[in-house]
């Protein structure tokens, strides 16, 4: 069962390319567009497929919660209370573990690259790409910043 938000434009589209793309590879695809509220609620589901529980779904990040292995919850191994899907890697703990407790900058990449060698292996998520919101500003604002998305701290008028 693949999940698909009909009412989120950008995961609307992963999605339906992710459907046809499977099915034009042999794999059975039971693709459910629906609103993105209840994708949410769908995902919370841990019962068996044909009680309700899901194979796939398709979400966006805006990319600084995944700057580090501190915020990035889509490499987490952590089986019951990792995100979605619920990965269960000790190793990628592991390595996670060092790296917050690794202060030596050289150490610190070392680890990060062997997490993300981890992630390439275990696949606990399957990133599909980037993109760039467009984001548009009165001319009155001063302060904008330009992180990719929208930060309302730091604006003033002008």
């Amino acid at each position: 069962m693949l999940l698909g938000a009909s009412d989120f434009p950008s995961i609307n589209a992963m999605s339906q390319v992710a459907a046809s793309v499977l099915a034009n590879v042999g794999m059975a695809v039971d693709y459910q567009a629906m609103d993105w509220g209840t994708v949410t609620q769908r995902r919370l589901s841990k019962a068996p497929v044909d009680k309700g529980r899901w194979s796939a779904f398709f979400t966006a990040a805006a990319g600084l919660e995944m700057f580090d292995p501190t915020g990035h919850n889509q490499i987490r191994g952590s089986g019951k209370d990792a995100w979605f899907g619920w990965p269960g890697s000790p190793k990628l703990e592991a390595l996670r573990d060092a790296w917050l407790t690794t202060h030596d900058m050289a150490a610190q990449l070392e680890v990060a690259r062997r997490m993300q060698i981890q992630a390439l292996e275990g696949v606990p998520y399957i990133p599909l790409g980037q993109f760039y919101q467009p984001i548009a500003y009165h001319n009155s604002l001063t302060g904008i910043l330009k992180s990719g998305f929208a930060v309302l701290y730091n604006v003033r008028r002008s």
